[in-house]
């Protein structure tokens, strides 16, 4: 008889990382926590939290280990749970880059040994488990510590929901901010959540009496003070504004930024000005439904009426032979950005 294949699980399933934080308040935590996500931000967050919480409860410093996955990384879990103490103490390890592991028969082994300890963990030990990313369906290691309840998920909110984020997040601090001004912030700053706290915090040091964040304190501290970033690049290139897109993009790549990423954005902005050209005729209630763009659907429509047809090919066109020569030619980065804009305006 065959054996039963157990359900597929998908990381959306799992329960929300934000429970830790109800974990630590009522001082109920777990033996063991296997945080998973692509929400970066989201996973240092609660595991800091918890580093916070039991690193006072740790006299001895050999207790407190936190590592980086590596291929003698597994032995040291095995030491630390299997490490005898007369004197019953907290002890915690944190293991980070989880999702480096690779699977043979030496790594097989060893975490046969620690799936054992999953079923009766000792309750003077917390590890925990860090894997970045996000798999289709979870792993049948990743199903073992879901099943034993250890397991929880951290993944990137969707963009129609980081407005009731950014408004957590004031509210977590202290402060009010409405929806709309809420978008306004998320449009400043992208999806970078790391980002947005800092924003929110400066705002919050240069007006600490204000009971709430305003479009003015916004204007002030945020879009008067940031860098450029590559939106800034794709509304001047909409414009055909040579001159402003050729500043902000020698800035942008100046500071880092990779050309193969700056592509990418603009062709994900410039394809959904092309789907909203397609639907002009609809309303932007109707509009936004149809194109799937949940934020600044005036923006793109307004975009989108700029743009001849003949334009948009034009610069899907340059987008692509750029991609192409960044990633099979080492050219200057600098040169070929400079090329594109030029060919995606004049």
């Amino acid at each position: 008889m065959k054996a039963q294949k157990t359900p597929d699980i998908k990381p959306y399933q799992l329960p929300q990382v934000s429970q830790i934080a109800r974990h630590i308040r009522e001082k109920n935590t777990l033996p063991v926590y296997y945080l998973m996500g692509d929400d970066v931000y989201e996973l240092n967050k609660y595991t800091n939290l918890l580093i916070d919480y039991f690193k006072p409860l740790i006299s001895d410093p050999l207790n407190y280990q936190s590592i980086f996955y590596n291929p003698s990384a597994l032995d040291s879990v095995l030491d630390f749970i299997s490490s005898y103490s007369f004197i019953p103490e907290q002890k915690l390890l944190v293991l980070r880059n989880f999702n480096e592991m690779k699977q043979s028969k030496e790594i097989t082994s060893k975490m046969a040994v620690i799936q054992q300890y999953l079923l009766s963990p000792s309750p003077d030990v917390t590890l925990v488990f860090i894997y970045e990313g996000k798999p289709q369906n979870l792993t049948a290691l990743q199903k073992e510590f879901y099943h034993a309840g250890f397991a929880f998920g951290a993944l990137q909110p969707r963009e129609q929901d980081m407005p009731e984020w950014i408004m957590n997040l004031a509210a977590s601090k202290g402060k009010r901010i409405s929806r709309d001004n809420s978008v306004y912030l998320y449009g400043l700053t992208g999806a970078d959540k790391m980002m947005i706290e800092r924003q929110v915090d400066k705002i919050i040091n240069y007006a600490p009496d204000a009971e709430t964040i305003t479009e003015e304190f916004i204007r002030q501290f945020v879009a008067d003070t940031r860098d450029f970033t590559v939106f800034d690049l794709q509304d001047t290139i909409a414009r055909g504004d040579l001159n402003a897109s050729t500043r902000i993009a020698l800035k942008l790549v100046n500071s880092g930024e990779s050309l193969v990423g700056i592509v990418a954005v603009l062709n994900s902005y410039f394809t959904k000005v092309a789907a909203v050209k397609e639907n002009l005729h609809l309303s932007d209630q109707e509009l936004s439904s149809v194109t799937k763009i949940r934020f600044f659907i005036q923006k793109f429509r307004t975009a989108a009426e700029q743009i001849s047809y003949r334009r948009l090919s034009q610069i899907f066109e340059a987008l692509y032979k750029c991609d192409y020569l960044a990633k099979s030619n080492p050219a200057d980065e600098k040169t070929l950005l400079m090329i594109c804009i030029r060919e995606m305006i004049l």
